[in-house]
């Protein structure tokens, strides 16, 4: 993690993506185990919750993917 406690960083890693029949993709990332505290603490969970870091992570890809794109419309 970073020094910088108001913005934290972590490097998480990005370990496989798996294109399904429908579009969407699975995508496999291994996460530290600060990062997991963090979370919990931020997020007010007792243990780690799966499903919740994946709903907060896709809501974060997506707005990666709408912000790169609008920035290559306007170049």
């Amino acid at each position: 993690m970073s020094e910088d406690s108001e913005n934290p960083q972590w490097n998480v890693a990005i370990k496989e993506i798996i294109e399904r029949e429908d579009g969407s993709y699975d995508v496999t990332m291994d996460v530290p185990d600060d990062f997991k505290a963090w979370f919990m603490e931020w997020q007010g969970l007792k243990r780690w919750s799966e499903k919740r870091f994946q709903k907060i992570m896709s809501g974060v890809i997506k707005e990666h993917i709408i912000a790169n794109k609008t920035k290559e419309e306007q170049t």
